[in-house]
């Protein structure tokens, strides 16, 4: 091979192999073969192109700036409609994304995949009380507030301005989540759910008063704990229907008037407008239908005439009307009573009328010479059946019991879905009633000097199913809490700060609003929820007095209690507006410190704090507040 010819490719010029090529040996140990692959029949699966970056097309062939496609976000699977695990199996392939086999990449794995059990579809969400909102909006994954006002999500998801919260922002009040209000319910003996019959909406029925005398605050305990539930409804979001029906025509009524020398109507309006005089005086909210009982008469003998035409009740020889307690075996299931063991209640007076067992219960009476009748030939307001109804616990039987038999044997449907009792308010160590004369009056209360702020607050500040002790302690001790919140908000609406935002704060006002919620969430647990609310205080205070907070913070944190006092109804609003007298002494007081007029403006605080204005002087400028331990609050 030697010349000076060109060489042979591979060889160098002396002719020699340019590499040695490395052949394998036989090993020297015997020879085994190797053990068979699983599925050595298929053909292994390949990538369908590099596992690195593409290459960019050329120049030529790219789309000029201004025509290239927008860019767009993903979506996060999970947040994708659709996306369930196993849900795209077995659809039309033209409507379903294209799986890796479509696309010719990872065709081993997709049958490994399809030899796997799929995961089970997701449950859909369930709907929030705005259930009226559309559809396409996502509903929220847990049951809190999520992301308003600029409070941070707690439940782990988006932080606010996320691409996935883009779009319109909710409304003030507005809440996306699911609401787990749980009650008790007296008939099951448990606490549930509140599922309405309409999605977003509740329909609430109390037992008002029978208004032959005074109501006093035992009463107006079940009330206002009624009044507490509307309000924390609406709060939560629901459309609430609320209905309480005042008994203007009974016995009790009919001797009241002969025994006054007045007409029953006369004496049923008087009675009716001290009970809202009362009302307007505690901040109970104004049911949206108050119906009288006497204008209601068609109706009741309506309902009165089908249990006739059923077998329900009979008539007897003086025209009165009684309900068969023997035709309905469910009676008593409210109160958990044997039908066959029941007597006489002890709120119901020995009857005059003749009827054929001890147990009936009249449902009319055949009129007497000098009472009000109407010729025999209820419900329109919220249906023949209805979400809650609520009434004290001296109400379960008869009276109660009563309502359920003559209702759904008239009706054929079920009447309540939940029944809520009040217990009883002791005073003195025993039940406040009207027969034993242990009462105590609103209207007196406020006229001795009590403030009606701190009297609400201390009726509902306990649970509703715990008997509460009234006493002037307690009241004491509910005016001191209702101060607590004037002298936090006046603090936080006079506050001027200069300077950067606090920026825990958010947390603060997002774990007190947990904690609120949360306690009302469990069977309206209005005590546990005040401790939340006073811990919150207790710390804004503590920033107050650092001058930690800015003055959008204080705002912040002030319309922040302000919302909350709305399922409470205790504190003023920042707009109340202030008799001229009491105007005028605050600006002198103002104009006697500017000219350092001490004597004056001590004289002027003193003539205020008579008036039941408190005054505090502080580096913000003159705050004042109603103090809660006068009537005038």
């Amino acid at each position: 091979m030697g010349g000076g010819g060109p060489r042979p490719i591979g060889f160098d010029r002396r002719g020699r192999a340019a590499c040695r090529f490395r052949q394998r040996q036989p090993s020297v140990r015997p020879w085994r073969a190797a053990p068979p692959r699983r599925h050595r029949d298929r053909r292994r699966a390949q990538a369908a192109r590099p596992l690195r970056r593409r290459r960019g097309d050329p120049r030529d062939r790219r789309r000029p700036p201004w025509r290239r496609r927008p860019w767009r976000p993903r979506c996060d699977v999970p947040g994708r409609p659709g996306h369930a695990a196993g849900d795209l199996r077995g659809r039309d392939p033209r409507q379903r994304p294209r799986t890796r086999t479509e696309h010719g990449a990872g065709a081993a794995l997709d049958r490994r995949d399809d030899r796997r059990r799929a995961a089970p579809a997701r449950r859909p969400p369930r709907r929030d009380a705005g259930g009226d909102r559309r559809a396409h909006r996502p509903p929220a994954r847990s049951g809190r507030r999520q992301g308003l006002d600029g409070e941070p999500r707690r439940d782990g998801g988006s932080r606010p301005g996320h691409r996935r919260l883009r779009g319109r922002r909710p409304r003030t009040g507005e809440r996306r989540q699911v609401v787990t209000v749980r009650l008790h319910d007296t008939l099951s003996g448990e606490t549930r759910p509140l599922e309405p019959l309409e999605p977003g909406a509740v329909g609430i029925y109390s037992c008002g008063p029978t208004v032959y005398g005074p109501t006093h605050i035992g009463n107006f305990r079940a009330f206002l704990s009624a009044d507490l539930l509307v309000r924390y409804l609406r709060y939560r979001g629901y459309r609430v229907r609320w209905v309480m029906n005042l008994t203007d025509i009974d016995d009790k009524i009919i001797k009241g008037a002969a025994a006054a020398g007045v007409s029953i109507a006369e004496l049923a309006d008087r009675w009716i407008a001290q009970f809202r005089s009362d009302a307007a005086a505690l901040r109970m909210t104004t049911p949206e239908v108050i119906p009288r009982a006497t204008e209601h008469i068609p109706q009741i003998v309506d309902l009165i005439q089908r249990l006739l035409d059923g077998g329900f009740a009979y008539r007897t020889d003086d025209g009165s009307i009684f309900f068969r307690i023997e035709s309905w075996p469910a009676y008593g299931r409210l109160a958990r009573l044997d039908p066959a063991s029941l007597r006489v209640g002890e709120r119901v007076e020995a009857d005059e009328y003749g009827k054929d067992d001890v147990r009936d219960f009249a449902l009319w009476k055949g009129p007497k010479r000098g009472e009000p009748s109407w010729d025999t030939a209820i419900g329109p307001h919220l249906g023949p059946s209805f979400d809650i109804h609520t009434g004290g616990v001296d109400l379960i039987f008869p009276h109660h019991e009563d309502e359920i038999a003559q209702s759904e044997a008239a009706t054929g449907k079920p009447f309540v879905r939940t029944w809520i009792h009040c217990a009883h308010l002791q005073m003195g160590g025993s039940k406040m009633a009207k027969s034993t004369g242990n009462i105590a009056r609103v209207a007196d209360l406020l006229t001795s000097g009590v403030s009606p702020r701190a009297l609400r607050y201390a009726l509902i500040a306990v649970h509703y199913r715990m008997a509460l002790a009234y006493s002037d302690e307690s009241l004491a001790a509910a005016a001191a809490a209702v101060d607590r919140l004037d002298a936090v908000l006046a603090a936080l609406r006079a506050y001027r700060q200069e300077g950067p935002d606090d920026t825990t704060l958010s947390d603060l006002l997002a774990s007190t609003r947990s904690g609120f919620e949360s306690a009302l969430d469990d069977d309206l647990n209005v005590s546990q929820a005040l401790g939340a609310l006073f811990d919150g205080v207790r710390d804004l205070n503590r920033r107050i007095d650092a001058r930690s907070l800015s003055t959008a913070d204080a705002a912040r944190a002030a319309a922040f209690i302000e919302e909350l006092d709305t399922v409470l109804g205790v504190t003023t609003a920042a707009d109340e507006a202030v008799e001229p007298e009491v105007a005028g002494l605050l600006e002198a007081r103002v104009s006697a410190r500017a000219a350092r007029n001490w004597a004056e403006s001590d004289r002027l605080r003193d003539e205020l704090a008579r008036r039941g204005i408190a005054v505090e002087d502080t580096r913000d400028g003159q705050r004042w507040r109603r103090l809660a331990d006068v009537a005038s609050g």
